[in-house]
């Protein structure tokens, strides 16, 4: 691996055919696992999302790894994706092929169905990562994909918060007869983890009433950053408020609608407004100057681009919860 280091580091091209961010990682080597989950059941706006890892994959390639702070040289602590391989993957595309066919009581049904059978595929394979020593991020996939894995660390932690940077709560009931929507993840987290103490919605611009009535109804559990206050404020202005919510152990939920549009314009549900780019970098820092601790986190809602814009920044925005994650010395 040194000597992939040292091309990469060089400035050389990545040969076709590498891994995360050009590099060939043996599983015995990473301290972490990328686990790509091409999945899109959960959606209720555009489709696209599945393919998102691959696109991701290759984006990666195109990037220079050389970043201040805290993410300097992070791959070089091992970074490896890997797919999640499950018999309910090739049952989602087979479903997807026949939807126009389907009607919609059959497609709702169908789709509660596999989807709890992701969760649970999730669940079990994030453990059995974890149990390896592994950490976790998930790459997405649509933003349903993470709740098998914040299920998973409820039942590793007592307590533990979410910072949750997205466009939307994501806290309805249920979406469109979907019962895992993605835009109920996080409804579904809080009703059914009881050791989440804390959720921080950052960047939300885009809610009906009733997720309002059930934020507020989170009372101390839950603090919210909307977007317009933050835009009134000034982000640096409140970068620091936003890291004193958080406990001692933080999961990162980051849906890509999150940035401003013109960072991500094909994610399936894009809302004006948003974070900037450095805006997030410099939340991330202040995170993990902190102390506090990344106990894993999700990259959703990408959608690839036809000149791989939305991917080649989601890939840079994945590098920075690698590094987050792995808990890379800060430097200078």
């Amino acid at each position: 691996m040194a000597e992939q280091f040292a091309r990469a580091e060089q400035g050389e091209a990545v040969p076709p055919g590498r891994g995360l961010f050009g590099f060939d990682v043996a599983y015995q080597d990473c301290a972490l696992v990328v686990l790509a989950v091409p999945w899109e059941l959960g959606v209720s706006g555009g489709h696209g999302t599945a393919a998102a890892p691959q696109a991701v994959l290759k984006a990666s390639h195109d990037i220079d790894l050389y970043a201040s702070g805290f993410a300097h040289q992070a791959y070089r602590h091992g970074l490896r994706m890997q797919e999640l391989t499950h018999p309910v993957i090739a049952q989602q595309q087979a479903l997807l092929a026949e939807l126009p066919q389907s009607t919609a009581v059959q497609k709702i049904d169908r789709i509660n169905a596999l989807s709890h059978t992701l969760n649970t595929a999730v669940q079990r394979e994030t453990a059995k990562l974890q149990a390896e020593g592994k950490k976790v991020v998930l790459l997405g996939g649509d933003h349903s994909v993470p709740l098998g894995f914040l299920q998973q660390l409820g039942r590793q932690y007592k307590d533990f918060g979410i910072l949750h940077l997205d466009a939307h709560f994501d806290c309805r009931r249920a979406y469109q007869g979907l019962n895992f929507s993605h835009a109920s993840i996080m409804f579904q987290t809080m009703t059914q983890i009881k050791a989440v103490s804390k959720i921080v919605p950052v960047g939300i611009r885009d809610f009906c009433a009733a997720e309002y009535e059930f934020v507020r109804g989170l009372t101390t559990r839950a603090e919210v950053f909307l977007d317009y206050d933050i835009y009134q404020r000034g982000f640096a202005n409140v970068v620091d408020e936003i890291v004193t919510c958080l406990p001692a152990h933080v999961y990162i939920s980051f849906d890509i609608d999150a940035l401003d549009p013109s960072l991500c314009p094909h994610t399936g549900t894009p809302v004006p407004g948003g974070l900037g780019f450095n805006d997030v970098l410099l939340l991330f820092a202040r995170l993990h100057a902190s102390g506090r601790e990344v106990i894993g986190a999700d990259l959703c809602e990408v959608v690839p681009a036809p000149n791989r814009w939305d991917e080649n920044v989601a890939a840079r925005i994945l590098l920075q919860l690698c590094a987050l994650t792995v808990r890379r010395e800060l430097a200078d």
